[in-house]
């Protein structure tokens, strides 16, 4: 992403925001910009260093946002807090580790996150039930 992109505030349409390594371009800079519509899938989370980076994006402050794509190589566990309560779909890709983590001990956490929200994690559906 260029350098200032944070700085659109009133951007209401993005479809993809990738996620860089240097200041110019890190998560943060979605931070300000509450009037984001529709989808938005945000690549190369493998470069966010950390939890407290990612929670610079205030993606629960986006209250437009319906679908939210996550695409990475690793992962730190969502919190449905972390999320808009107007997102109803979520999709995560290029997980494994999550999908694993899932399929083995995190079910409850993760069904949790799915009530009333469609999510797919490699292609794995998650219910609430």
């Amino acid at each position: 992403m260029p350098p200032g992109f944070g700085r659109l505030i009133d951007l209401q349409t993005l479809g993809t925001f990738v996620a860089g390594v240097d200041t110019r371009c890190e998560i943060g800079e979605l931070m300000d910009m509450r009037s984001l519509h529709g989808t938005l899938c945000i690549t190369q989370l493998e470069n966010v260093a950390d939890r407290r980076k990612a929670t610079q994006a205030a993606l629960n402050d986006k209250q437009h946002l319906r679908k939210l794509k996550f695409i990475w190589g690793e992962v730190e566990v969502l919190k449905q807090k972390d999320l808009p309560i107007s997102v109803r779909s979520l999709i995560v890709n290029s997980c494994s580790l999550l999908k694993r983590w899932y399929e083995t001990e995190g079910k409850n956490d993760l069904s949790r996150i799915a009530s009333n929200r469609e999510v797919t994690i490699d292609g794995l559906r998650i219910s609430s039930s």
